[in-house]
């Protein structure tokens, strides 16, 4: 995983738990949403919940779409990184 992105995901407040597991999940490969909810055994609708919240904040993005299937995958382009919103003051 980018150290960028890390050092990003460290120190932003409002993540928590499940969108940390999601981002470590989503570094190895693309996934879809039911993977990462029977992964991390959590229901699917609790799963999209966080889903949209990481893409609001940027940090996740639609890798490929096959079928009805949405693969996500964490957003590895700095540009991208450093033009998210910071809640700190944290800059790169």
């Amino acid at each position: 995983m980018n150290k960028k992105l890390m050092e990003y995901v460290a120190l932003d407040p409002s993540l928590k738990g499940y969108h940390y597991k999601i981002l470590l999940l989503l570094s190895l490969e693309p996934r879809t949403q039911s993977y990462i909810s029977s992964s991390l055994g959590v229901r699917k609708q609790n799963i999209n919940k966080h889903f949209k919240e990481l893409v609001d904040l940027g940090l996740i993005e639609v890798d490929r779409i096959e079928g009805r299937n949405k693969f996500y995958r964490v957003i590895s382009d700095v540009s991208k990184i450093n033009e998210l919103p910071l809640r700190g003051q944290l800059h790169f």
